[in-house]
């Protein structure tokens, strides 16, 4: 306003110096035009401040939607990546949550809770707690499809999967129900469909073991977790004695209790409260690749470490690799550039399996240095029990080739003995017929024996006979000896007396 009123006053200003100083012979052009002029001045210098001014208020509203921009984009990364520089991604980050997620849903599959179970004629009936929607798609079908079974149990009232029953195989789907028969049982599946048991729940693939996860059912995460208390919760429910099989006074229960209640604790910590308990069976000893060792860094990192996976596949893999690693590049520190590691910063806090911390040789005799020799900047902070997670799928799939095995060694065997028994049956008449000959042949011999007895006494006689004949014709021709001298006594006497 107080430009157009000094634009105002200098106009007229302009007009009346224009009359008085006109000349006589100035035509009424003139000052018409010199009117004209100033105001298209004046005109063109108000457009040329609004201009500027439009300008300066655009500058600022942008540089104020590119620090928003910014501010943003930083919040996006936070919230997405949490510290980028960081290998750590914490809970409160994207990737942070989505790698707890992916590695706890891991081999899973889809799920089906809370099924009341009963038996018709041999099958069994798994009712759905909510209707399915109709399959649509043949892939989702479920008919042919082999599930695992888990006896669901109230915990901390909550119903959760606590024993396995087995595998089971689906005859028919519905939007209710699901008919099912046992291909692999293991528990008497029979007991759990029972109508005191609460219910089933069933799912598409065999679950992975994880860490904590009897701590979340007993709500005993964080600062509120009591030794005691929970080591009460897995004997009276998670882990009862008649459930395992084990007396509860026994070492192998007692290592069991011991795992899960001590696991991801202090060693110190275990070892003070294992000294104090009392009654126990024997004391508590984690095998090297149970024991972790947590290091703090006083500054950066000496090397760089590798966070995302390039070569993995979001379809086949999943969003992170069992390492850990992204695989989705909307999750990768360097998403669409070949590889970026980052660094451990000072006060960062990581856990290393001992064989790692105290460094080893491998098999082509590569010497690993102990870890506080590669990175000088870190201290030991403490020592962690982790327990060995049980790979639950390779384990299934070693039941199932035990039992293949067996079942390939119970046919063989069968056929085996099939072909012993045929062995033995003609052993058998081979021995009936080598009796009977044998009989025949003992026949034989005494009808032999008695054939040689009568040659032997008949021969015996002959031999008597002969001696007695032989003693005869000695003593005949004794007698012609004697004859032969008498007649030789005689021809002598006679000639004697012819002469």
């Amino acid at each position: 306003m107080i430009l157009y009123a000094i634009l105002g006053l200098l106009f007229i200003a302009m007009v009346v110096l224009a009359v008085l100083s006109a000349k006589k012979d100035w035509h009424w052009l003139n000052p018409v035009l010199l009117v004209f002029i100033f105001i298209a001045g004046s005109a063109g210098m108000i457009g040329m401040a609004q201009t500027l001014h439009l300008r300066r208020t655009a500058l600022k509203a942008v540089d104020k939607q590119t620090k928003r921009v910014a501010d943003q984009e930083a919040l996006r990364q936070k919230v997405i990546f949490g510290d980028i520089s960081s290998a750590e991604y914490g809970p409160e980050s994207l990737r942070g949550l989505s790698q707890q997620l992916e590695l706890m849903q891991l081999g899973r599959g889809r799920e089906w809770g809370g099924g009341k179970v009963t038996h018709v004629e041999g099958q069994i009936k798994f009712t759905f707690a909510v209707e399915q929607p109709e399959v649509e798609d043949e892939n989702m079908s479920l008919e042919n499809v082999e599930l695992y079974a888990f006896a669901d149990a109230i915990l901390q009232d909550k119903v959760t999967p606590v024993q396995f029953v087995g595998k089971f195989l689906v005859l028919s789907q519905s939007t209710t129900e699901l008919t099912l028969v046992p291909s692999v049982p293991i528990a008497n599946f029979q007991e759990y469909g029972a109508p005191q048991a609460v219910s089933w729940t069933l799912f598409e693939r065999m679950p992975f073991d994880r860490h904590g996860v009897f701590r979340e059912v007993a709500g005993m995460n964080g600062d509120n977790f009591d030794i005691a208390k929970f080591r009460q919760f897995l004997m009276t429910e998670a882990f009862a004695p008649e459930k395992v099989g084990f007396p509860q006074n026994s070492p192998q229960y007692e290592r069991l209790i011991d795992e899960f209640n001590f696991d991801g604790l202090s060693i110190g910590v275990i070892e003070e409260w294992v000294d104090k308990a009392p009654n126990r069976a024997s004391r508590f000893e984690p095998g090297p690749s149970e024991v972790f060792v947590r290091y703090k860094f006083n500054g950066n990192s000496t090397e760089t470490y590798t966070v995302d996976d390039k070569s993995g596949k979001l379809d086949t893999d999943g969003t992170f690799s069992v390492q850990g690693h992204a695989v989705d590049p909307l999750l990768q520190l360097s998403p669409g550039e070949e590889s970026r590691d980052v660094t451990f910063k000072k006060d960062d806090v990581i856990e290393i399996d001992l064989r790692t911390a105290e460094g080893y040789q491998r098999p082509d005799g590569t010497i690993v240095p102990p870890f506080t020799e590669r990175e000088p900047n870190v201290e030991v902070a403490d020592r962690i029990f982790r327990r060995k997670l049980v790979d639950f799928p390779y384990e299934m799939t070693k039941l199932y080739n035990r039992g293949s095995q067996a079942e390939n060694d119970t046919m063989r065997l069968v056929s085996n003995n099939e072909v012993q028994d045929t062995a033995i049956a003609d052993m058998l008449k081979q021995q009936q017929d080598r009796t009977r000959e044998k009989v025949a042949y003992e026949n034989d011999n005494k009808l032999l024996r008695n054939d040689l007895d009568r040659i032997n006494d008949v021969l015996q006689q002959l031999e008597q006979q002969v001696a007695d004949d032989a003693r005869k014709i000695e003593m005949l021709a004794n007698q012609l000896a004697d004859l032969r001298r008498s007649l030789e006594m005689r021809s002598q006497s006679f000639s004697s007396s012819s002469r």
